[in-house]
């Protein structure tokens, strides 16, 4: 491959939340490399931290452009990476126009293992497929598949630890201090959080919530009735994190079995700053903690609350957990490490021909379609953990849900029927 610079234009619906951190780093590590990134946005964005922080990079940003203007940017592009998730947005624009052929390289930012599921007809047809977690490859549509598997297919993270750890002073006696990151809508936390942590049985133990505060009265609810009206503590959104994890001992980061995410990168963040992670045995989380090395896995509320009580009593013990965790982030999620594995496969897509893309063929024609082609047929039976859990929520406003879709397409018949 030539060494002059090669250009790859992402298309994603915003640049906000975990995407945004993703594509910040993938930037940032991209740096000795001979690719050249730039964004066709196709919202425009409303959490600009991250689109301020990679247009300082010399990104070019392009927001919803006119058709003449992105058909001429994937045209000249060598390479297209779609930022693929249930968004509706990114259905309207792939389904909608007739875009020119493309070299054509998805990076999914879903595990796939439960709704919203990823269309099979898209892994297969685009040039490379990129998970984000080697938990995808567990899904049972996609594990059946050799042509998927064996095919056109890698696992890169798209998440990294803090960017500046602060040096941090370690329990030597003393209650632990626990805190949780990230959205505590249901689709991702446990919905049975409350329950877990109530198990403990040191009267000073407490969680601290950093961040989103949906769902806080419910929870705060759920706390009393448990009888432990102080367990949690709000303290909503901090600029700098880092000093935050500084003073934390523990992050207990128990997730909806049945939820969507991959990377994790509030997880990556904890243990990055020496917290120790304790973790569902979930299949997205075993893949980052090692039981017993970089965190602990648990599997029911009173598990959780021996191994609470087991670190509170062994300071000394925490500390190692910590400090592997700490050093096994630094080694792994790093963002010169994302571009060296994505580059890889940059070079491999590069030599490819460009095609054109039927993408109303793999994906549908209509909002409806759209909607349907991440969800369980009717006919499928459902797997226990989705029948315990319910699967996928559509109460979120966001996250691709029947609602996402509805407020994107409000008058569509197909929708409404719903």
């Amino acid at each position: 491959m030539s060494r002059e610079q090669k250009q790859i234009i992402h298309i994603t619906p915003h640049l906000g939340g975990g995407v945004g951190k993703a594509l910040l780093s993938l930037v940032e590590g991209s740096k000795r490399t001979h690719f050249n990134h730039s964004f066709l946005l196709l919202e425009k964005p409303i959490k600009t931290f991250f689109f301020n922080k990679i247009h300082s990079h010399g990104c070019k940003i392009y927001v919803y452009p006119d058709k003449s203007e992105f058909i001429t940017l994937i045209s000249e592009a060598d390479i297209v990476q779609l930022e693929w998730w249930n968004h509706p947005a990114t259905f309207k624009f792939l389904c909608t126009h007739e875009l020119p052929p493309m070299r054509l390289l998805t990076w999914c930012h879903q595990s796939g293992l439960h709704p919203p599921i990823i269309p099979a007809g898209l892994i297969r047809r685009s040039s490379r497929f990129i998970f984000t977690s080697r938990c995808s490859l567990l899904a049972p549509y996609i594990a059946g598949q050799p042509d998927i598997t064996m095919g056109n297919t890698g696992v890169v993270s798209s998440g990294t630890g803090l960017e500046y750890q602060n040096t941090r002073k370690f329990r030597e006696k003393g209650p632990l201090k626990a805190c949780y990151m990230g959205t505590l809508s249901f689709s991702k936390l446990h919905p049975e959080y409350v329950k877990f942590l109530a198990a403990v049985r040191l009267p000073e133990f407490r969680v601290t919530m950093f961040g989103d505060e949906a769902n806080r009265d419910m929870l705060l609810r759920q706390c009393a009735a448990a009888g432990k009206p102080n367990l949690l503590e709000f303290a909503g959104y901090i600029p700098d994190i880092s000093t935050a994890l500084a003073s934390m001992d523990i992050f207990p980061y128990l997730l909806n079995p049945v939820h969507y995410g991959t990377a994790e990168n509030a997880l990556l963040e904890a243990m990055s700053a020496g917290v120790v992670p304790i973790v569902l045995d979930n299949p997205c989380e075993i893949a980052i903690v090692d039981d017993g090395k970089t965190g602990l896995v648990v599997h029911d509320p009173g598990e959780f609350a021996d191994v609470v009580e087991w670190l509170g009593d062994n300071p000394g013990e925490q500390e190692k957990l910590g400090r592997n965790a700490a050093r096994y982030v630094r080694e792994n999620f790093q963002p010169e490490k994302m571009a060296e594995e994505m580059t890889i496969h940059y070079q491999t897509v590069f030599t490819l021909k460009k095609q054109r893309i039927p993408f109303t063929e793999l994906l549908g024609s209509n909002p409806a379609e759209w909607y349907w082609i991440t969800r369980r047929k009717p006919s499928e039976i459902l797997p226990e953990v989705e029948q315990k859990f319910g699967g996928f929520s559509d109460d979120d406003q966001t996250k691709g849900t029947l609602r996402h879709f509805s407020k994107y397409f409000p008058d569509d018949q197909g929708l409404n029927s719903l």
